[in-house]
């Protein structure tokens, strides 16, 4: 059954789909209209899931379809990685309520290398149940505070930062997207930009540094 609302939209590029390399950008627009407007956008490369940036700054769009606001953000980008035996790729958007998709192609993953397989997925459930199972096993009996105090460190090992960068005040920046004020009328949005900072390295004397113990050594 068709979409009852199609939006107008056009991929840039790739112009083909029998990608060479394991990491394809596809970068274009999609315009829905003034009054239903396009919330975020994702790919889909057989079920697995990416999600892209939307909302990128399009003046050939903003002329084409009436100088709005919301014809001049139009623009998106989309980054995937395929593996070999990838059959498909398909794009949604989403108009503030649910996912509609907008576009869908086969994919020829036989230009690939040998070595492009199908990337594991980055949070395994297994450690939900491993680390239960740890606590269990060995707390299962300890007071309260000391369960509190175990679960913490457990924590810490696996809801790990995605960089070890502590706040500092010497970051210089920009933030590309949003470029405006952003009308939160969905409950996510997606900010990308970029970020340097001074970093300071410290160097000792081998002779100040502790001496690490090693099996071999007398006792």
């Amino acid at each position: 059954m068709p979409d009852p609302i199609s939006p107008h939209f056009h991929i840039d590029r790739p112009t083909g789909w029998r990608p060479e390399s394991v990491n394809l950008e596809i970068v274009g627009w999609l315009f829905a209209g003034d009054q239903t407007r396009c919330a975020d956008i994702r790919a889909r490369v057989d079920r697995r899931i990416y999600l892209g940036i939307y909302g990128l700054e399009r003046p050939d769009t903003h002329q084409l379809f009436g100088g709005s606001e919301a014809a001049l953000r139009t623009g998106f980008i989309q980054r995937i990685q395929i593996w070999r035996g990838a059959r498909e790729i398909a794009l949604d958007w989403h108009d503030g309520t649910q996912w509609r998709e907008f576009f869908r192609t086969t994919l020829d993953s036989s230009s690939l290398p040998a070595s492009a397989q199908k990337p594991p997925k980055i949070l395994r459930a297994a450690l939900v149940n491993q680390t239960l199972h740890y606590l269990y096993r060995h707390f299962h009996r300890a007071p309260w505070r000391v369960l509190c105090r175990e679960v913490d460190l457990a924590l810490q090992d696996i809801l790990t930062a995605t960089s070890d960068v502590g706040p500092a005040d010497h970051f210089i920046g920009h933030i590309e997207n949003p470029g405006y004020w952003v009308n939160v009328t969905y409950e996510k949005f997606r900010v990308t930009g970029w970020t340097f900072g001074v970093v300071i390295v410290v160097f000792r004397p081998a002779s100040v540094w502790p001496r690490i113990p090693v099996a071999s050594d007398p006792a």
